[in-house]
């Protein structure tokens, strides 16, 4: 039995196709006036068959806030796509035919460190890399409520704080004796415990305890009453729109008061003193910035009793 091989030959006539449209292409062999007893072996030379593929865009930077991208998606064969990091980067659809988009999800980062993945795009042999890298939230360190007020006897009161880093807490050493704060740190969310002693001197006592994380640094104001002549404001706690607005405090007490603002940036005060009971009437200016705002007004006896009053302005809305 003989054996030939068409190696190095161009079988003719030859057919030029347009592939941009092809997704399956099947070539037939036959042999003309075949010799008996004979074994041909046919070899299909030259380039294989490949598509072009490109993508419509290099790459995508988004927030930190969950979105969506839609990428454009050139070539004629049978694409597919993935993601090398499903848990927080997806695309849909995970297929198709020629020319077409894929939409490149992600979720919100609620780190304050970036984050980064690629989404893979193949069409038979080829292969293209659409890199995502996602930025890292704000860093947020609130407290809730801001400032504090106790009555002589002490006692305990909750603060929570709102943060996605990690935070110590400091009091002043001038107050621990009477002054203590637990847990002392924290890495986000948590609520604090700030525990006052019995104040037996006729003049009330303050401090202000620190939080810091992240080069970010909040305060809490805490007053605890003495055991002398008393006073009583209502409300003790303000709320201001961004805009800006006045509110009215009623204050309680029979003696001559004053008042201290320790917000005089951006709160008003009037009157700053009276005699006996009275009103003041307090305005905030508008908040432009995104930040949440927070201040203390104090309302002083003559004999060293004193109240307070916390003052909070939330800021524009960020829109994502």
């Amino acid at each position: 039995m003989r054996e030939y091989t068409a190696e190095g030959f161009i079988i003719t006539p030859s057919v030029d196709v347009d592939l941009r449209n092809i997704t399956t292409l099947e070539i037939r062999f036959e042999v003309l006036n075949p010799v008996a007893d004979t074994i041909y072996n046919f070899a299909l030379g030259g380039a294989m068959l490949t598509h072009q593929l490109s993508l419509g865009v290099t790459e995508w930077n988004p927030s930190s806030n969950a979105g969506n991208f839609t990428l454009p998606i050139t070539t004629g064969g049978t694409w597919t796509a993935t993601s090398d990091t499903p848990a927080w980067l997806s695309v849909s659809p995970a297929t198709g035919i020629g020319n077409g988009s894929a939409v490149i999800y992600v979720t919100e980062n609620t780190s304050i460190y970036p984050r980064a993945g690629n989404i893979t795009v193949t069409v038979g042999s080829e292969t293209r890399t659409f890199p995502v890298s996602q930025a890292g939230a704000p860093v947020k360190l609130e407290v809730d409520p801001p400032a504090l007020s106790f009555p002589a006897e002490g006692g305990y009161k909750g603060v929570a704080v709102n943060s996605n880093i990690g935070w110590t807490v400091s009091v002043p050493a001038a107050a621990r004796t009477w002054l203590s704060v637990t847990p002392g740190s924290g890495n986000g969310p948590n609520n604090i415990t700030i525990t006052t002693q019995p104040n037996t001197a006729v003049t009330a006592r303050s401090a202000t305890i620190t939080l810091t994380g992240e080069g970010e640094t909040r305060t809490i104001f805490v007053m605890q009453d003495g055991t002398g002549i008393q006073i009583t404001v209502d409300p003790n706690n303000l709320s201001f729109t961004p805009q800006g607005e006045s509110h009215t405090v009623r204050i309680t007490t029979n003696v001559i008061w004053t008042v201290t603002n320790n917000a005089s940036s951006w709160v008003t005060v009037t009157p700053m003193s009276g005699d006996d009971d009275g009103y003041i009437t307090v305005s905030a200016t508008e908040n432009t910035g995104s930040s949440q705002r927070t201040g203390t007004i104090i309302v002083t006896t003559s004999s060293g009793a004193s109240s307070l009053i916390t003052v909070t302005q939330n800021g524009v809305p960020i829109s994502s």
